[in-house]
């Protein structure tokens, strides 16, 4: 039995489920040929403590398996996440660059996206953010707050066959589903002419 206990604690030290690119497949109203900076805020990372069932002869043991940090949307998912953003912002052509504080340089626009708390549940992979985006430069500055659950519209089988890698591909998917509407939408008001700063 301590020896299944050991196997299995091995298996779940080795998964791990890192964030791929996330991108935006859907088309903008706005473009500029703007500098911005893009800052990541992280805050806390929350987690459900795993489960597994051990058989023991005839009969199948629930385990604790404890939290499983590789499989929250970790500060590394969220840098992996930012740099997609980046990277969509310029694709997009919503702004000509989109840097890091750490490159320096001098920006018309200012984004930062503070994720606030992230939370998962490791039964059917359920990822839950909180996300606050602020945009400065323009007029006025925008700031709103975003909730995205990953698993919101699947069925239940969906939900039941969901792995860790899926679950933070739909919580990045649809948080950028939401953030590329309000940056086009905020280019848009205050957008002036091309060479202007806003």
């Amino acid at each position: 039995m301590k020896f299944l206990i050991a196997l299995l604690g091995l298996m779940l030290a080795g998964c791990t489920a890192p964030l791929k690119p996330v991108s935006f497949d859907q088309p903008v109203a706005a473009t500029s040929d703007l500098a911005a900076t893009v800052v990541l805020i992280s805050g806390a990372v929350r987690g459900s403590s795993g489960t597994a069932l051990v058989p023991a002869g005839t009969v199948f043991v629930p385990l604790s398996t404890g939290p499983t940090p590789q499989l929250q949307f970790n500060p590394a998912d969220q840098r992996v996440f930012v740099e997609s953003f980046r990277a969509e912002l310029q694709r997009l052509k919503l702004v000509r660059e989109a840097l890091p504080v750490s490159a320096g340089g001098s920006s018309e626009l200012g984004i930062q996206l503070i994720f606030a708390q992230t939370f998962h549940n490791p039964d059917g992979h359920l990822y839950m953010l909180d996300v606050v985006m602020e945009i400065a430069g323009g007029k006025r500055s925008f700031l709103k707050q975003y909730r995205v659950v990953s698993n919101e519209g699947d069925n239940w089988l969906q939900r039941m066959n969901a792995n860790a890698q899926e679950g933070k591909a739909k919580a990045g998917k649809k948080l950028m589903q939401q953030l590329i509407p309000d940056v086009a939408a905020y280019i848009a008001e205050n957008r002036k002419p091309t060479g202007q700063s806003l």
